[in-house]
């Protein structure tokens, strides 16, 4: 029922957008509606004026107000449970977030709660289905691959933010896009955790030593946790090194689709 009336809804809105005088009451009457009842419906309103905002570059101060509120619920909501149990509410949250962070990168990451956003997604690393990885992926490659324009103390006070949550999520991270690249999945899903383990590893944004944990955890705890049967020798090691090392998207995609290849080949 949420489902259909929100298609109604999106009829309008789409059609006779100019006619709304007031949006900042109609939104608001959504942002409560999806925080009474948490239907991830009422976010597919904010997907679409966000797409409006951006397109003609109107942003305003109550709509980040708004999903910032929508950021907060979802993440404490879908957190009490598996995440993948939920994973239209996970893939429409991440939607959103992707298009905010891109267009307000400095403001997000100075003003929202990150932390339990970054953690489902990096949990959404796992899923088989290529739809909810890549709303994932979008998300963590956005945060951690943005280059903000921001200069001075305030491009300063947003790389402290930054690496703070690279501190806090890269082990997870990591660790699930290994765990994918030594797995069976979708060609898709194995190409784009290659790409973040070439993002996660890059010294000139998080340092050398970022560069050398990654490498401990592949010789040592992820390894150690691959499918029953998986067989991980030097060869595959070195070439989860090579990812790391891959001077771009490219060649990090084709690095990960050569080492899942060789474990799962014929």
């Amino acid at each position: 029922m949420c489902e259909k009336l929100v298609d109604a809804l999106l009829m309008v809105i789409v059609n006779f957008f100019g006619c709304f005088y007031d949006k900042q009451k109609m939104f608001e009457k959504l942002l409560r509606f999806y925080l009474d009842s948490s239907f991830s419906c009422f976010i597919r309103p904010f997907c679409v004026y966000d797409q409006w905002i951006n397109q003609y570059r109107n942003h305003k101060g109550w709509f980040f107000s708004y999903c910032s509120s929508i950021f907060n619920h979802a993440s404490d909501f879908l957190s009490h449970d598996d995440p993948n149990h939920h994973s239209p509410h996970l893939e429409r949250v991440l939607i959103l977030l992707q298009s905010i962070l891109h267009n307000l990168y400095d403001r997000c990451l100075d003003e929202l709660d990150m932390g339990g956003l970054v953690d489902l997604a990096s949990q959404g690393l796992l899923s088989h289905e290529p739809l909810r990885f890549e709303k994932c992926y979008n998300v963590l490659t956005e945060l951690f691959a943005h280059n903000s324009t921001t200069n001075g103390s305030k491009e300063s006070e947003t790389d402290s933010i930054l690496l703070s949550l690279y501190n806090s999520h890269v082990n997870l991270i990591v660790k699930n896009c290994i765990k994918v690249i030594v797995s069976q999945r979708n060609i898709s899903i194995v190409k784009g955790c290659g790409n973040l383990l070439r993002i996660m590893s890059d010294t000139k944004r998080f340092g050398v030593a970022a560069r050398l944990t990654i490498e401990n955890m592949i010789l040592k705890e992820d390894l150690e946790k691959c499918p029953e049967g998986i067989k991980i020798d030097q060869n595959i090691i070195d070439d989860l090194k090579n990812v790391l090392n891959a001077p771009n998207k490219t060649e990090a995609e084709d690095l990960a689709v050569l080492i899942n290849s060789k474990l799962y080949e014929c």
